[in-house]
């Protein structure tokens, strides 16, 4: 039998254009050149979103506050979580101990619920 020689991509060449800031979110691009059977090379650009590992991993660990109000009508701090399920069960079972009312907000001091 004989060798049969399978066709061949067209070579592509791949380069990384230079940054314009840090590596903390900022949007780089890479210009890919695909040279055709006929005709100049064809150039197309990309943007690329880059994220640091430890910016993924924060976004994923949110920190969820559980607050108490006092006599007074304050919200004070009592815990700090970072599982928003587990916050809410000990909110809510503290609001039935002491009778206070409970909230659980997030970093951004947004209210997620009352107890």
């Amino acid at each position: 039998m004989p060798l049969v020689q399978q066709p061949v991509d067209p070579p592509v060449e791949q380069r990384e254009a230079p940054e314009g800031g840090s590596s903390n979110g900022s949007a780089a691009s890479i210009g890919i050149a695909v040279e055709g059977a006929a005709g100049p090379p064809e150039t197309k650009t990309y943007s690329l979103i880059k994220l640091s590992a430890r910016q993924e991993v924060l976004d994923l660990m949110a920190k969820i506050y559980i607050e108490y109000q006092d006599q007074f009508g304050f919200w004070k701090q009592y815990q700090t979580k970072n599982n928003e399920r587990d916050a809410y069960r000990t909110a809510n079972a503290r609001a039935q101990q002491t009778g206070k009312r409970h909230r659980i907000v997030d970093e951004g001091r947004r209210v997620l619920d009352i107890c």
